[in-house]
């Protein structure tokens, strides 16, 4: 969170802003109830949100904006059929 800042979604809270819209459309539904949550707790959001996070690949491999990957791809496929339902914050 110190590099990418946090983020508040009408899920919760998120270790950055990317991280609740990674949530809203894979479904793991990691959105913290509370601020004070734990480091284990923003840092679970990490290990799991942070790998289809774009910023990543472009920062570090040079892609142009608007690069999809094919996991992307089948997620918002999957995300037009139906959409995962999140507890609300």
């Amino acid at each position: 969170m110190s590099n990418s800042g946090g983020g508040l979604s009408r899920n919760g809270y998120y270790c950055c802003s990317t991280a609740s819209a990674i949530d809203r459309v894979m479904g793991f539904n990691l959105g913290l109830k509370t601020i004070n949550a734990s480091d284990r707790d923003f840092r679970k959001q990490t290990n799991v949100l942070c790998r289809y996070c774009g910023f990543f690949l472009h920062s570090n491999y040079k892609n142009k904006p608007g690069f999809q990957t094919k996991s992307w791809e089948k997620a918002l496929a999957d995300y037009k059929k139906k959409k995962p339902v999140l507890d609300k914050y």
